[in-house]
């Protein structure tokens, strides 16, 4: 019913590379050919396959994550991932946004080495030297050692019952985080506050007369030793 090219039906009336036609009511009705290698409508790409996760789906669209070349139509596009666009992809351990080599997440997005990147699919990478001593985003803490129970572990995650600056750059410093209602590094007890004379001092010691243990929660609980030293309260 036209003369336009590109719509499956060429102004000499032959069937264009890419598209099927078929005749309803004495027309034409032309659809594209998904698969055939040849980019035709509204097709965004197009593989020569019907098979999605290969960066052209089975629709003939490109998904999330690729990029397809759809210079020559008449050629089957070629899909290579979109590495470096801040979104990580299956089939990419890492993507921070660039394809800078260097920074922990290089330009094929694999993590290097020392490097620890993490982010999920469909986030955004972030990669991090952990134990060089200085914090970067990613880490919890990083004290510069590899040592456990010191407030920072060896995977760089502050550890229960501590508290670790986190500048970035700098070193963590942790402390003890008494009052919290762990037990935790020299701590004896930990009954969730720094208040003394209630069985666990304000240094998380249990005080004379007392006894601590904990509770179904973990918070240290405190009673007296009747029988023992006599105590304020008694």
């Amino acid at each position: 019913g036209n003369t336009a090219s590109l719509d499956g039906c060429s102004p000499l009336c032959l069937v264009e590379p890419g598209w099927t036609c078929g005749t309803v009511a004495q027309r034409s009705v032309c659809s594209t050919t998904c698969g055939d290698g040849v980019v035709s409508g509204n097709e965004g790409c197009d593989d020569s396959n019907q098979n999605s996760g290969d960066g052209c789906s089975s629709v003939c669209v490109i998904e999330a994550g690729w990029i397809c070349s759809t210079a020559d139509r008449f050629l089957p596009s070629t899909c290579t991932r979109d590495c470096g666009n801040g979104v990580r992809q299956l089939g990419e351990n890492c993507d921070d946004g660039n394809t800078r080599n260097g920074d922990g997440c290089d330009h094929t997005c694999n993590v290097e080495t020392p490097f620890t990147c993490l982010g999920d699919i469909g986030r955004l990478s972030q990669c991090f030297v952990c134990q060089d001593g200085k914090f970067q985003l990613g880490e919890g803490c990083d004290d510069g050692n590899s040592i456990a129970g010191d407030g920072c572990s060896p995977t760089c995650q502050v550890e229960l019952g501590w508290t670790c600056t986190t500048i970035p750059g700098s070193l963590s410093k942790c402390t003890l985080g008494c009052g919290d209602g762990a037990v935790s590094g020299n701590e004896q007890c930990d009954d969730g506050n720094r208040i003394a004379t209630d069985g666990c001092d304000a240094a998380c010691q249990v005080e004379l007369g007392w006894t601590c243990a904990p509770g179904v929660s973990g918070l240290s609980l405190c009673r007296q030793t009747c029988g023992n030293v006599r105590t304020a309260a008694e």
